[in-house]
């Protein structure tokens, strides 16, 4: 026979109710989510600066100046900053999970067709500026669209420690493209 310690003991579920689970599984949902949006922002941070170790010296050959080469690099913050506004409104219309998918794939697409700049005939020094300012455009495009997205994200997943969310966001950025600094120069 059972004693009443035994009873007590029986009636403590062994497994989890379905709600624990659910609260458990998306804890985890969410993490995982937001491990997703601090690697969107960095990659697309990355780009900003992944052409420094090799972009000058295949411009300088193409005919370029270095002020022209500066306003290349500049371009990209240059679009982020007037696209941006626009974006966000037009977030609601989009969504910020497809505007996120669209902007980290044009920015992909660009970043690509941009590593194919360097087989343009130094000759045809004007195609390859043109090209170098409408791929550094997209790119600005695509990290605004997708950094855009990033934090609208961010605030859906946590919105009770939004600022914690940005600070672990930005914070990861800024590590990870300074060290993808030194990494992509080795």
């Amino acid at each position: 026979m059972l004693d009443s310690t035994s009873k007590t003991a029986d009636k403590t579920p062994l497994k989890k109710s379905k709600k624990q689970l659910a609260a458990d599984g998306g804890k985890w949902q969410r993490r995982l989510g937001f491990a997703g949006l601090c690697l969107a922002v960095v990659m697309s941070s990355a780009v900003f600066s992944l052409l420094a170790p090799f972009y000058p010296d295949v411009a300088a050959n193409n005919g370029l100046s270095e002020s022209t080469i500066g306003f290349i690099f500049a371009i990209f913050a240059l679009m982020v900053m007037l696209v941006s506004p626009y974006l966000g409104v037009k977030m609601g219309d989009i969504g910020s999970r497809k505007m996120m998918l669209y902007g980290l794939a044009l920015l992909s697409i660009s970043t690509v067709a941009f590593s194919v700049l360097e087989s343009i005939d130094p000759v045809h020094s004007t195609t390859f500026l043109v090209a170098s300012i409408v791929l550094r455009v997209l790119q600005g495009i695509g990290a605004a669209g997708s950094e855009t997205a990033s934090y609208a994200l961010a605030a859906q997943l946590y919105p009770d420690e939004l600022s914690y969310a940005v600070g672990v966001m930005e914070t990861m950025c800024v590590a990870f493209v300074r060290w993808g600094i030194v990494f992509t120069a080795l």
